[in-house]
């Protein structure tokens, strides 16, 4: 059992891959259940804990879309603003552990902290390690872009749980000076807004972002409050056109009065997917998001008043992140003719209006104010479809929510001397993974520092034909394990691979713009995607 200030936990010993035991504390409250009147609401800390309370079940996932695609997740429950905290044994504390927390991926829609049990990487590295939920979707997002829904709640509740971490990891044997914030996808975006967010800056002192930056399209809304609007209209919370009218306060209020008291069934039935748009995903606030990461993440002056140059910085992305856009590609066109019962010539029609939507969407991320985007497009559908023909919106949408996003951050460590990242590129090719998943998909890297089961990884990746991990991924698991160890315990990850690499592993400078390939037998190397990145350097400059 442990006593911490918010309250007495009794835990639970668990055992990791290998049958080793470790000991873990779940379902912990950290905010006030997010209900009623606290819907829509920043999160609100909680009371000490009366009694003990009992940590040693899973808890439940936040509330997801009522959606075919997402028919593997349950339905979740509005009170799940929960965290995770595991440790290989319970200690004096004479020596307080490194303290990382993972934040799950899922696009902002979907995923909880259930799934990442980390059992094999505590026992092997003695850190303490926190997982959280947050709220999604509607719950999390939803904004009419005004002083009544500002939205980014889930962003919020990310913040209040890393203050709960600073005031009660202590009493669970771990530092609350030096914690390292990391997480893949979203999870990875959302590690990148928190190293940009004011409110942060005192919380951690190291982020691992994989697959996933404050830049990623997926993580940025352009248009929360139509969208908003949209939605309310749909479940009955608005009167009128969503842009009719005029709009106040006054009508904010009411809308979102009505939405608190939809029931949980209403407020899942929402259309989450789309090529074209990314909805109740995070939003400029002027608050915990004060502008476009996009300028922020170039304005050195405001990284400095953050902290951001403070802090040690690992990003990564994966060799096949491709993957994941494909999937959408497809599934988008699945949709057009199953779901909406269309033929085969005008579900052509309608894919082909929607493709054109998309490839503006994700270009105009780029060019926000542009007066010049219809030229700008040309160029883009010109050099584009010259190289990759038909898969043009799989490759644009694969740059614009990984490669060039992860390059808008590592590069944003460059702005200063004392300020320390490094990039890593997991170039590894699976022999259970075929076709167009081979390689490393988008969110595959977990498999290589969590205990998930294969079951798991064959939802993760949409595969069927997973099989167990071969000899040499368990071998690679462990050295990718160490790295992320390494990066938590002083900062740099390059300790474990100094004896896989007979060359120091250099800081990712503006100059030499070197790498980590990661795999099997990992070497360095420089200036990744060149020739993607002048591309869009040229065409920002010429049509900004």
């Amino acid at each position: 059992m442990v006593d911490a200030p918010a309250g007495k936990f009794q835990g639970k010993e668990l055992h990791d891959y290998n049958g080793e035991p470790f000991v873990a504390f779940r379902a912990i409250p950290y905010a006030k259940p997010p209900l009623g009147d606290l819907r829509f609401e920043k999160p609100q800390p909680l009371e000490r804990i009366e009694g003990i309370f009992d940590a040693t079940r899973p808890g439940v996932e936040c509330p997801t879309p009522s959606l075919p695609m997402f028919s593997h997740y349950s339905k979740g429950n509005e009170d799940c603003l929960i965290l995770n905290v595991f440790m290989r044994r319970l200690s004096s504390h004479e020596t307080l552990k490194k303290v990382i927390v993972f934040i799950h991926g899922g696009g902002f829609i979907v995923g909880s902290s259930l799934p990442y049990i980390p059992g094999t990487f505590v026992n092997a590295h003695d850190v303490i390690f926190v997982t959280i939920n947050y709220r999604l979707g509607v719950l999390g997002f939803l904004s009419l872009e005004d002083e009544v829904s500002p939205g980014n709640y889930g962003l919020w509740d990310m913040l209040l749980a890393l203050h709960w971490v600073r005031d009660n990891i202590r009493a669970f044997g771990g530092d609350p000076t030096d914690v390292t914030i990391a997480g893949e996808s979203a999870g990875g975006a959302a590690v990148s807004y928190l190293t940009l967010a004011p409110q942060a800056s005192s919380l951690f002192t190291k982020a691992y972002a994989q697959s996933g930056s404050a830049s990623s399209v997926f993580g940025r809304a352009t248009r929360a409050r139509k969208t908003a609007l949209e939605y309310a209209l749909s479940v009955g919370c608005l009167d009128g056109e969503p842009d009719g009218g005029v709009f106040n306060s006054d009508h904010s209020r009411a809308v979102i009065a009505c939405l608190k008291k939809l029931p949980l069934e209403e407020i899942n039935k929402f259309q989450a997917f789309t090529l074209d748009e990314s909805k109740f995903v995070p939003r400029i606030d002027g608050d915990f998001v004060p502008t476009d990461p996009l300028i922020l993440l170039k304005n050195s002056t405001y990284l400095r008043s953050v902290g951001f140059f403070d802090k040690a910085h690992l990003i990564a992305m994966n060799n096949n992140e491709r993957s994941i856009m494909e999937t959408n590609v497809k599934m988008a066109e699945m949709m057009l003719s199953e779901h909406l019962g269309l033929s085969r010539e005008d579900t052509q029609r309608a894919f082909g209006a929607l493709r054109d939507s998309a490839i503006r969407f994700n270009v105009g991320t780029r060019l926000p104010n542009s007066s010049q985007l219809a030229l700008a497009l040309k160029s883009v559908e010109s050099w584009y479809d010259r190289r990759y023909g038909s898969d043009f919106l799989v490759e644009l949408s694969s740059d614009l929510n990984f490669i060039l996003p992860t390059f808008d951050y590592i590069e944003a460590t460059t702005k200063s001397d004392a300020c320390n990242g490094w990039l890593l590129y997991f170039d590894h090719y699976p022999e259970i993974l075929k076709g167009f998943r081979r390689g490393i998909p988008h969110g595959f890297d977990l498999l290589y520092w969590f205990d998930f089961p294969v079951e798991l990884m064959k939802i993760f990746v949409s595969d069927p034909n997973i099989e167990e991990m071969s000899e040499e991924d368990l071998k690679l698991k462990q050295h990718f394990s160490a790295i992320i160890s390494a990066f938590v315990k002083s900062g740099n990850p390059s300790g474990p691979l100094t004896e896989l690499i007979p060359a120091k592993v250099p800081i990712y400078d503006a100059q030499q713009r070197s790498h980590i390939n990661f795999g099997p037998s990992p070497t360095l190397g420089s200036d990744l995607e060149a020739h993607k990145r002048e591309f869009w350097k040229q065409l920002i400059s010429e049509y900004k």
